[in-house]
C-alpha cells in the first residue's frame, strides 16, 4: 500500500512539474548590446545579440540577463578576453539588469516613445546596486521595446579590475542596449 501511494505521488509530481515550468514567462533574445570598457588611451568595444529580456508581470520589472561569454570584440583595439576577465565570467557568468515598467504602461496601446529615468537594479560581479538610468520605451499589450545607455564605475559597484589591466583601464564601463524587445509569446 505504501509503495502504491509513493508511486502515485511521484506520478502526480512528475505530471505537475512540467506544466508549472511552462507557465513561466519566457525570455526573448535577438537584441543588440554593446559593452564599452573605457581605457586610459583607448576604448574596448564588445557586442552581442544575446541579451535575454522578459517582462515579469508579478514584479512589473523588465528583466535582462546578459551572458558575458557571448560578448565579442567589436573593434580592433579590443582584446578577445578582456571583457570576460573584467566581468570575472568564470565566477559571475551573467550581468543582470532589472528596471520597473508599470503594468499600465504595458497594457496601454500607446504610440510613440516614453522617455523614462527609472531606478534600475544592476548585478555585476555578484553585487547588486540600484542606479538611475534613462530608458526609451514603447509598449503595447503584447510587447515592450526599449533602449538605454548608461555607465558605471567599477568601484561604485564594489567591482575590481584584474591586476594585469590596472595600467590600461579607467574602471568605467558603458552599457548600450539598442532596440531590445520582449514579446508576450505565451498562449492566452
Amino acid at each position: 500500500m505504501v509503495k502504491f501511494i509513493l508511486l502515485s505521488f511521484c506520478v502526480i509530481l512528475i505530471s505537475v512539474l512540467p506544466a508549472k515550468a511552462q507557465s513561466r514567462t519566457p525570455f526573448t533574445n535577438g537584441n543588440t548590446t554593446i559593452v564599452t570598457v573605457k581605457g586610459n588611451t583607448a576604448d574596448y568595444d564588445y557586442v552581442t545579440p544575446e541579451l535575454l529580456v522578459r517582462y515579469n508581470n508579478t514584479t512589473q520589472n523588465v528583466e535582462c540577463v546578459l551572458n558575458v561569454a557571448s560578448l565579442r570584440p567589436a573593434n580592433a583595439e579590443a582584446p578577445p578576453g578582456l571583457v570576460q576577465d573584467v566581468f570575472f565570467v568564470s565566477k559571475y557568468p551573467e550581468f543582470i539588469l532589472e528596471f520597473k515598467v508599470p503594468a499600465e504602461s504595458v497594457a496601454a496601446n500607446r504610440t510613440g516613445v516614453q522617455d523614462l529615468n527609472t531606478r534600475a537594479s544592476i548585478t555585476f560581479q555578484g553585487i547588486t546596486n540600484e542606479v538611475l538610468i534613462p530608458v526609451h520605451l514603447s509598449s503595447d499589450k503584447q510587447s515592450i521595446v526599449f533602449s538605454t545607455n548608461f555607465d558605471m564605475m567599477l568601484d561604485n559597484h564594489q567591482g575590481s579590475i584584474p591586476a594585469k589591466y590596472l595600467p590600461v583601464l579607467s574602471g568605467r564601463i558603458v552599457i548600450t542596449i539598442q532596440n531590445a524587445r520582449w514579446a508576450n509569446i505565451t498562449p492566452n
